[in-house]
């Protein structure tokens, strides 16, 4: 899991559900999780569909509608499909009552699969959520997630830089070649035959690709460009966000790949170099994380509409 939260849900009239799935979607926020949500209103070739789901099984939770509509397979007979081809958790739903639903999904021999009405939905698909998350909470686990969403956020960093290098002229793709060529041999100037090397690179792809060119020194360049149009109210607030990337992002970054657990008042907490991980903290790092990860999006929206070009 990262932090994109995905449920595949099967419902033939979503509006019907809007209410739910809105009260998923704050409560997931609230623990640092985005929503994301594949509806499925009508399967059409169910053999094809599930083969499908069988390739794509990447799903965290799936919600299934016991009357999927006329003339098509009802839920509990396409739980059973689903369930053959996933091990993620099912909620099974509907206006009946919960025993009614039971009795469908014991006729379809079915394990793993929870019962609820549909004005129960929020509350019982929460309770599934919230064991499903746990391992989220558990160091390791949140040693990846954070790792592998700053490893995106430094390709999408990287990706902002090359875009702005191929809008400037001449000059100024050698004075940004020469700026990040620059922090790089700051970084390494102890090596000399390193320092020499990068003296032989001259594009932007080797430069953004150097292992030297590290977390901190990608969000440095990408903050000194959107400075020269600080002036502007959009990039002023980016800015602004990108600001806190340090204390936010890198910062925890590096206090988890070093945290310890540490039992304080029965209760289990993670000390890293100068940060204490414990529930609350591991909530909010993953709600800066999504608030960066909107930030980056943004700037790159934001570049690639020209807004910083002369």
């Amino acid at each position: 899991m990262k932090l994109e939260y995905k449920i595949l849900w099967f419902e033939d009239q979503p509006h019907n559900v809007s209410g739910a799935a809105d009260g998923l979607r704050d409560r997931l926020s609230r623990m640092g999780f985005k929503l994301s949500i594949e509806w499925v209103e009508n399967v059409g070739d169910v053999g094809s569909f599930i083969a499908q789901l069988r390739q794509k099984d990447d799903f965290d939770l799936v919600l299934m509608d016991w009357n999927l509509g006329e003339n098509r397979e009802n839920g509990a007979i396409l739980a059973k499909r689903v369930r053959s081809n996933t091990h993620t958790e099912i909620v099974f739903y509907s206006s009946a009552t919960p025993k009614e639903l039971r009795k469908a999904i014991y006729e379809q021999d079915i394990d793993g699969v929870y019962c609820t009405r549909r004005d129960n939905l929020t509350a019982e698909a929460m309770a599934v959520i919230n064991t499903t998350v746990k391992k989220v909470l558990d160091l390791n686990h949140m040693r990846g997630l954070v790792m592998a969403t700053v490893s995106d956020f430094d390709n999408l960093i990287d990706e902002c830089i090359r875009l702005r290098y191929c809008q400037l002229g001449e000059e100024g793709k050698l004075e940004l070649l020469n700026h990040i060529r620059g922090k790089i041999i700051s970084v390494c100037n102890s090596n000399a035959k390193q320092v020499e090397k990068l003296e032989e690179k001259n594009s932007i792809e080797e430069l953004t690709e150097h292992r030297a060119f590290s977390s901190s020194l990608k969000y440095q360049v990408l903050s000194s460009l959107l400075g020269k149009k600080a002036e502007d109210r959009t990039i002023r607030a980016l800015l602004a966000t990108l600001g806190k990337y340090d204390n936010e992002v890198i910062d925890p970054r590096n206090a988890l790949a070093h945290a310890r657990p540490v039992e304080q008042g029965g209760k289990i907490t993670f000390k890293g170099r100068s940060i204490e991980f414990d529930d609350e903290a591991f909530r909010k790092l993953r709600q800066d994380l999504l608030a960066h990860g909107d930030a980056l999006n943004d700037i790159k929206d934001a570049i690639d509409s020209g807004i910083l070009n002369d």
